[in-house]
């Protein structure tokens, strides 16, 4: 039992550092300046209603620090959702499609045992955005599921990141909900 949880916290930390390198990334390849933003404002803003099987569990100060505005977690099968606001204009010329391969490329650099499962441009909330579906396997021979989305939106990147150790496609029309209802909180 130890042992999962402890696989469950460095899934989460792992995560986290993850969504702050493709935010960096994100940024230094659109060549575009980060505006300041207030994500403490960001993060009280955000009323958006999940299935009820999630429940917010809350952010701290180092959270806010990264960019992080919520975490929802679901038990049974359980899966963390970490949401991420990177504040910054998006180039009018900015294209989703062509960025895509550079993300990809990204995580495969900064993560261990990063396998692509599925890759394609939804719309979320009036944007392009890229969903991606991936494993990672550790050395421990255990894995996870992410699907992580990416809304380059007009005045910020969103980053939606729900991991589990069990299989994600069980719970998708929750998580496609979340995606759904995450669309309307973005300011067109």
């Amino acid at each position: 039992m130890k042992s999962k949880s402890t696989l469950i916290i460095v899934i989460v930390i792992a995560m986290l550092f993850l969504a702050l390198g493709i935010g960096g990334t994100y940024f230094y390849l659109k060549d575009d300046i980060v505006q300041p933003n207030n994500i403490e404002e960001a993060a009280d803003s955000l009323d958006i209603e999940y299935p009820k099987q999630w429940q917010d569990i809350g952010i701290n100060q180092n959270d806010q620090a990264a960019g992080v505005i919520s975490r929802i977690r679901r038990q049974n099968p359980r899966v963390d959702l970490i949401i991420r606001t990177v504040p910054g204009e998006t180039a009018e010329e900015f294209d989703v499609n062509k960025s895509a391969s550079k993300v990809i490329k990204s995580l495969k650099k900064s993560i261990n045992g990063f396998e692509l499962q599925n890759q394609k441009i939804i719309k979320v909330g009036g944007y392009n955005a890229l969903h991606l579906e991936y494993t990672q396997k550790y050395d421990n021979e255990e894995t996870s599921d992410t699907l992580m989305v990416i809304i380059p939106a007009s005045r910020e990147t969103h980053y939606l990141t729900f991991t589990t150790a069990k299989n994600l496609t069980k719970i998708e029309p929750e998580t496609d909900e979340i995606i759904d209802t995450f669309g309307s909180y973005i300011k067109i």
